[in-house]
């Protein structure tokens, strides 16, 4: 899909639309026709963009997103997809969810029962997945038979249509699955449960990206990929023999400014760094408003034809500076590469890997944490 993002502003989030079908299709291989996919899309689908993936991955059985704000953008692209809520609606968002038929997860019968009577006064059904609480205690109706009556009960309530129930697993990317294990006995427990209540079990789904890389067993009737779409794994503990995937996400920005500054001369607020040289100072239009962290200050690099350019200075809200002397023939405007290849890549920028060892943190939020304001450029 080519759009025209970049050109709304010199910094921006580059994703790769071939990789992202591979890793896609890599989903479907495995899993096969007869599982559906249910695309996770939550948190602009972890950085990428939520309706532009959605318009991508226009294959997918379902979307799913956290919030009901999520839902809605998602919706504008997709008007026949079922597009389901993973996290808390309140009421004041049920005639909104009814309206453009989102799926809403349950987990109260008090909600339940007030999205009933929501959708009766309109005339409506409204689309629903129960979610059990195998062990995360998060969210979900406790495994206990007192909840399968509960569930049961509100499984007829005549304005509701519960085509799916599912549970989420809190340990499948460790190596030690015990704790899969036990959530499953739960999970499928509860599920006989509903059985011997002659309850008619709509679609099934317990399986995440790590889940679908180690357990083909728990496929279910529906799978939820989000992580793995980006490229990446949600672990070093995780299988890469099921799954083989491409990272599809760059961080890029153009270069505003090069300026000669003299050997003593400090470097942006607080003067955190002082030239040891006469040198070319080269501003980088992306700050930690963006996601590029203000931790990066002094220890970061970034490429530009490949060639590493220290991150000199404290970052700034929208800007930042970088040393472009060791750089040959500096040109404004030029392609700078900040989340790129990888430090073994072609242009040797660190990779969205690399940058969650460098933080300390995972891949998720490193690509989460890019701000809205970024224009997401598929090429």
């Amino acid at each position: 899909m080519n759009t025209t993002y970049d050109t709304w502003r010199d910094a921006w989030v580059e994703i790769d639309t071939a990789a992202l079908l591979h890793n896609y299709n890599e989903v479907r291989r495995a899993v096969g026709r007869d599982t559906k996919i249910c695309a996770v899309l939550k948190a602009q689908c972890y950085g990428l963009g939520g309706a532009q993936t959605a318009a991508v991955l226009k294959d997918a059985d379902a979307f799913a997103v956290a919030v009901l704000s999520e839902a809605l953008e998602i919706r504008a692209v997709a008007p026949d997809k079922e597009i389901l809520v993973l996290g808390y609606v309140s009421p004041e968002g049920f005639s909104t969810a009814i309206e453009h038929d989102i799926t809403l997860t349950m987990y109260r019968a008090e909600a339940l029962e007030a999205l009933d009577r929501q959708a009766a006064a309109m005339g409506r059904s409204a689309r629903v997945h129960i979610k059990v609480n195998s062990g995360m205690n998060r969210i979900g109706f406790l495994p206990t038979e007192e909840s399968a009556d509960t569930v049961a009960r509100c499984m007829a309530l005549p304005h509701l249509n519960v085509t799916g129930i599912y549970t989420h697993l809190a340990t499948a990317d460790e190596a030690d699955k015990s704790g899969v294990r036990m959530q499953m006995s739960r999970f499928d427990a509860f599920l006989e449960m509903l059985r011997t209540r002659n309850v008619a079990l709509p679609t099934v789904h317990v399986a995440a990206s790590p889940t679908i890389c180690d357990l083909p067993e728990l496929d279910r009737d529906m799978v939820r990929p989000g992580l793995l779409l980006t490229g990446y794994y949600t672990s070093d503990e995780v299988s890469r023999n099921r799954i083989h995937l491409q990272p599809c996400i760059k961080l890029k920005a153009r270069l505003g400014n090069i300026m000669p500054v003299l050997a003593g001369e400090g470097i942006g607020y607080g003067f955190t760094h002082h030239l040891s040289r006469d040198s070319l100072v080269g501003l980088l239009p992306l700050g930690f408003s963006d996601g590029f962290t203000r931790g990066f200050s002094n220890r970061f690099f970034v490429t530009i034809r490949g060639h590493r350019c220290p991150v000199i200075g404290n970052i700034c809200m929208d800007h930042c500076m970088i040393d472009l002397t060791d750089l040959p023939d500096a040109r404004i405007g030029e392609e700078i590469t900040v989340y790129g290849d990888g430090i073994d890549g072609p242009d040797g920028a660190m990779n969205i890997e690399e940058v969650a060892a460098f933080r300390g943190t995972i891949v998720d939020e490193v690509m989460t944490n890019l701000a809205a304001r970024l224009p997401r450029k598929f090429v």
